[in-house]
Protein backbone atom coordinates (compact mmCIF):
# COMPACT_ATOMS: atom_id res chain seq x y z
CA UNK A 1 0.00 0.00 0.00
CA UNK A 2 1.01 3.62 -0.63
CA UNK A 3 2.06 5.74 1.95
CA UNK A 4 -0.29 8.86 2.84
CA UNK A 5 2.24 11.37 1.91
CA UNK A 6 2.58 9.53 -1.32
CA UNK A 7 -1.60 9.39 -1.96
CA UNK A 8 -1.52 12.81 -1.38
CA UNK A 9 1.93 15.11 -2.63
CA UNK A 10 1.80 18.54 -1.06
CA UNK A 11 3.43 21.33 -2.87
CA UNK A 12 5.20 22.70 0.62
CA UNK A 13 7.60 20.76 3.01
CA UNK A 14 6.57 19.65 6.46
CA UNK A 15 8.76 17.96 8.94
CA UNK A 16 7.88 14.52 8.39
CA UNK A 17 9.49 14.98 4.84
CA UNK A 18 13.01 15.16 6.41
CA UNK A 19 12.63 11.80 7.70
CA UNK A 20 14.46 12.45 11.01
CA UNK A 21 17.92 13.79 9.18
CA UNK A 22 19.14 17.59 8.51
CA UNK A 23 19.66 18.19 5.60
CA UNK A 24 22.24 20.77 3.92
CA UNK A 25 20.57 22.98 0.89
CA UNK A 26 21.10 25.68 -1.10
CA UNK A 27 18.15 28.72 -1.02
CA UNK A 28 17.25 29.24 -4.68
CA UNK A 29 14.32 32.44 -4.19
CA UNK A 30 12.09 33.44 -1.71
CA UNK A 31 8.70 34.43 -3.02
CA UNK A 32 5.69 35.71 -1.92
CA UNK A 33 2.56 33.49 -3.04
CA UNK A 34 -0.88 32.09 -2.40
CA UNK A 35 -0.38 29.04 -0.31
CA UNK A 36 -4.07 28.53 1.27
CA UNK A 37 -7.16 30.25 -1.37
CA UNK A 38 -9.12 31.47 1.37
CA UNK A 39 -5.70 33.18 3.36
CA UNK A 40 -3.27 35.87 2.26
CA UNK A 41 -0.04 35.19 0.74
CA UNK A 42 2.70 33.94 2.47
CA UNK A 43 6.77 33.69 2.15
CA UNK A 44 8.32 30.69 0.68
CA UNK A 45 11.71 29.67 0.11
CA UNK A 46 12.80 27.67 -2.41
CA UNK A 47 16.03 25.19 -2.58
CA UNK A 48 17.62 24.03 -5.25
CA UNK A 49 17.70 20.70 -6.47
CA UNK A 50 13.91 20.93 -4.92
CA UNK A 51 10.32 21.67 -6.39
CA UNK A 52 8.56 22.00 -3.40
CA UNK A 53 8.42 25.16 -0.81
CA UNK A 54 9.13 25.78 2.72
CA UNK A 55 6.65 27.63 4.30
CA UNK A 56 7.97 30.64 6.02
CA UNK A 57 7.08 31.47 9.54
CA UNK A 58 8.53 33.89 11.27
CA UNK A 59 10.88 31.75 13.78
CA UNK A 60 12.65 30.58 10.79
CA UNK A 61 12.83 33.72 8.74
CA UNK A 62 14.48 35.44 12.03
CA UNK A 63 17.06 32.38 12.09
CA UNK A 64 17.98 32.62 8.89
CA UNK A 65 18.01 36.67 8.95
CA UNK A 66 20.46 36.32 12.26
CA UNK A 67 22.84 34.34 9.75
CA UNK A 68 22.62 36.02 6.81
CA UNK A 69 20.72 40.09 7.52
CA UNK A 70 17.57 41.04 6.84
CA UNK A 71 17.15 41.36 2.71
CA UNK A 72 16.12 38.25 1.68
CA UNK A 73 17.74 38.92 -1.64
CA UNK A 74 20.81 38.17 -0.23
CA UNK A 75 19.79 34.65 1.13
CA UNK A 76 19.58 33.57 -2.51
CA UNK A 77 22.87 30.83 -3.07
CA UNK A 78 23.08 31.09 0.70
CA UNK A 79 23.25 27.22 2.40
CA UNK A 80 20.86 26.74 5.07
CA UNK A 81 20.37 23.20 6.98
CA UNK A 82 17.12 21.58 7.46
CA UNK A 83 15.94 19.52 10.28
CA UNK A 84 13.56 19.24 12.51
CA UNK A 85 12.82 20.25 16.37
CA UNK A 86 9.56 19.45 18.75
CA UNK A 87 7.64 22.41 18.90
CA UNK A 88 3.82 24.00 20.60
CA UNK A 89 1.50 23.84 18.10
CA UNK A 90 -2.33 24.12 18.84
CA UNK A 91 -1.71 22.99 22.65
CA UNK A 92 0.02 20.16 21.06
CA UNK A 93 3.76 19.32 21.45
CA UNK A 94 4.77 17.92 17.61
CA UNK A 95 7.58 18.00 14.96
CA UNK A 96 8.35 21.19 13.50
CA UNK A 97 10.13 22.29 10.76
CA UNK A 98 13.47 24.70 11.03
CA UNK A 99 15.76 25.76 9.24
CA UNK A 100 19.46 27.75 9.94
CA UNK A 101 22.45 28.90 8.12
CA UNK A 102 25.25 26.93 7.54
CA UNK A 103 27.14 27.78 10.72
CA UNK A 104 30.34 28.13 8.25
CA UNK A 105 28.99 30.69 6.28
CA UNK A 106 26.92 32.22 8.44
CA UNK A 107 27.19 36.04 9.15
CA UNK A 108 25.32 39.40 7.82
CA UNK A 109 26.53 41.04 4.91
CA UNK A 110 24.74 44.22 4.72
CA UNK A 111 26.73 44.51 1.11
CA UNK A 112 25.04 42.83 -1.55
CA UNK A 113 27.49 40.32 -3.32
CA UNK A 114 29.88 40.50 -5.92
CA UNK A 115 29.16 37.87 -8.91
CA UNK A 116 29.86 34.72 -7.01
CA UNK A 117 29.23 30.88 -8.49
CA UNK A 118 26.32 29.46 -6.62
CA UNK A 119 27.52 27.20 -3.46
CA UNK A 120 26.92 23.23 -3.54
CA UNK A 121 25.39 21.89 -0.53
CA UNK A 122 27.47 19.90 1.22
CA UNK A 123 25.02 16.63 0.40
CA UNK A 124 24.68 17.98 -2.87
CA UNK A 125 25.15 14.28 -4.45
CA UNK A 126 22.51 12.87 -2.16
CA UNK A 127 18.98 12.69 -3.34
CA UNK A 128 16.79 14.76 -1.46
CA UNK A 129 13.93 12.97 -0.86
CA UNK A 130 11.28 16.32 -1.19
Amino acid sequence: MPDINSMFPSKYLKASDLQGKTFTVVIDRVVHEKVVEEEPEKWCLYFSGSDRGMVLNKTNAMMIADGYGGDTDLWIGKIVELFTEKTQFQGKIVDGLRVRPASAQAHPNPDPPLEQPPVPATNADEDLPF
